[in-house]
């Protein structure tokens, strides 16, 4: 099933079959997947297999939360992190924040794959409510401290290429109109 779910074509029905199988047959694809996840994930066809898979699956989910770092800072692995993102629950998620995120958010920011990420995290995290996903909602208010409430940290991501899009982000009184300016 890997071998398939890498080919434009086939991984497009194996998505559509994914939306109208049952749960065995769902359940046995997933199965058959488990151990090639990773590398599904960072393959531009497979991803959207994985995609679909991550809501259902908490075996799938350790896989992408065990191995966070390296997907972050893969291109083009932002929507397999926004996807695992939104089927955590709230203690799922504020263990991640806490023990992966946030002691390497200033590295993620700088990266060019994992600023994405962490973009996509911090907008999503914008949008949520805090009596609903307390852990996702203060996501933003933590980076917001590592990152903006520091002259100096907020100084060197706005001079670098990736991080000043975090700190735009971050900073609602900085926009990117405002910084060609400087």
């Amino acid at each position: 099933v890997a071998d398939i779910a890498v080919h434009a074509s086939a991984a497009h029905v194996l998505v559509s079959l994914l939306d109208i199988a049952d749960a065995k047959v769902h359940a046995d694809i997933a199965q058959q997947l488990k151990g090639s996840i990773l590398d599904l994930a960072t393959h531009l066809n497979g991803r959207f297999v994985v995609e679909k898979l991550i809501p259902n699956y908490s075996d799938i989910r350790e896989i992408i939360i065990t191995n966070f770092t390296k997907l972050a800072h893969e291109k083009g692995t932002q929507h397999v992190i926004v996807a695992l993102w939104n089927a955590l629950d709230d203690t799922k998620a504020k263990q991640l924040v806490e023990k992966t995120i946030m002691p390497n958010l200033r590295n993620y920011a700088v990266d060019p794959c994992s600023s994405i990420v962490i973009q996509k995290l911090l907008q999503d995290s914008q949008k949520r409510s805090s009596s609903i996903d307390p852990a996702k909602a203060n996501f933003c208010a933590l980076a917001r401290v590592k990152l903006v409430d520091d002259a100096n940290v907020k100084k060197q991501l706005l001079h670098d290429r990736f991080g000043r899009f975090i700190i735009w982000v971050l900073d609602s009184s900085t926009q990117p109109e405002n910084m060609k300016k400087e």
